[in-house]
């Protein structure tokens, strides 16, 4: 089966819409009216906005979720949370999850994430206190969260990881929309600075003002939105340079910590990237209730790998994937590593579980987020 027939068979699998079109912004979303003196964090006015609007300035932070068991790989941690937020017993759901929020965004699939804390609800202020911070203004899990979900101080040198805000209903797959958030009071010892992070159509720019006290050192690791890199980067408008042997082809400053020098100024200090779309040959999710084909019902599906080039992830990985998919959709789902071409020609077929090519994605951990989404949505859906 070719790259092409796997992914429109897996399209078909998980209910999943055409290829994205070509960039645009589609419409702007601004942050509520700033006029609140106690509002230290101003979201846009969609789900996520409303929600935190549930979190005053005295509520207290839930708890930091449990991590993993060593013993449990985060195949195995991911699987038994998807089990927990379906338990009747409300702290249980409500713990799980705080911990797939975690789990999505360490994956990458920040979008994911979102739609885990919008699933929290406006009765969990204090799990909302807890993991907003951490997603935008990208509060490092260290550091401690006050009330209201105000961070408690940022050393000298913090790293802040800003997650861009979710993208609205309205936008559609492929498009850059206009979205802005706002965290006001950020503290490193006495220094005190304001921090606006905001996409559109020319890129990701994040405005940082300082407000009172001396200068201090941080470094910011800017976002991409999804299916986008980040091709060029500048401090205050000047470019930065490629680290040595990158190729400005294909290197993406995302998640890039960047070294700024934050002093007294009436001004802002600008972090700037600009845009460019990455060619990802997959449709792209969701949609959650449409009824799986009869083969994927019966036969589930299997991950047609080939044996690994060094540094590629290795089949034991792909097997833990395998086994949490298999868990969370109830179906069997098998890893087969194929010799060549052929050999994975005869995997899939009418009476034969639908064959995901891994072995022909330009992107296989791109095509397995794909996928991970795809099932949380559907068993989000479920609820």
């Amino acid at each position: 089966m070719s790259l092409t027939r796997a992914s429109l068979a897996l399209a078909a699998a998980f209910a999943l819409a055409a290829p994205a079109p070509p960039v645009a912004a589609v419409r702007q979303e601004d942050a509520p009216d700033a006029s609140v003196d106690e509002a230290w964090l101003l979201l846009p006015d969609d789900p996520l906005g409303r929600l935190w609007a549930s979190v005053g300035p005295e509520t207290e932070p839930a708890p930091e979720p449990a991590p993993a068991a060593a013993d449990r790989t985060v195949w195995e941690e991911w699987a038994l949370q998807l089990e927990r937020v379906r338990s009747e017993d409300r702290a249980v759901r409500q713990a799980g999850i705080r911990r797939l929020v975690q789990i999505a965004r360490a994956d990458g699939r920040i979008e994911d994430a979102y739609a885990w804390v919008v699933a929290l609800g406006a009765g969990d202020a204090a799990g909302l206190a807890s993991i907003v911070p951490r997603m935008f203004p990208g509060i490092d899990p260290r550091v401690p969260l006050g009330p209201g979900g105000r961070p408690q101080g940022l050393a000298d040198g913090a790293v802040l990881r800003p997650c861009l805000p979710p993208r609205s209903s309205a936008a559609r797959p492929g498009t850059i929309e206009v979205r802005r958030a706002t965290a006001r009071g950020l503290r490193i010892g006495d220094t005190t600075f304001d921090m606006l992070l905001k996409v559109d159509g020319s890129g990701v720019v994040c405005d940082l003002d300082h407000v009172s006290g001396g200068p201090v050192k941080l470094r910011l690791a800017l976002p991409a939105p999804e299916g986008f890199r980040l091709k060029s980067a500048y401090l205050d408008w000047d470019q930065l340079t490629l680290p040595e042997g990158e190729d400005a082809a294909s290197y993406d400053w995302a998640g890039v910590p960047l070294e700024i020098d934050l002093v007294p100024s009436e001004d802002s200090f600008t972090v700037f990237a600009r845009l460019d779309r990455r060619t990802q040959p997959f449709p792209t999710p969701p949609a959650a209730g449409a009824t799986l084909p009869r083969a994927t019902r019966d036969e589930g599906f299997v991950l047609v790998l080939r044996e690994p080039d060094e540094g590629a992830v290795p089949v034991n990985e792909w097997k833990g994937v395998a086994a949490a998919w298999s868990r969370a959709l109830g179906l069997p789902v098998e890893v087969r590593v194929v010799a060549d071409d052929a050999e994975a020609a005869r995997v899939g077929g009418a009476s034969a579980p639908v064959a995901i090519r891994l072995d022909r994605a330009p992107d296989p951990i791109a095509l397995r987020r794909l996928v991970t989404s795809a099932i949380e949505t559907r068993l989000r859906g479920q609820d």
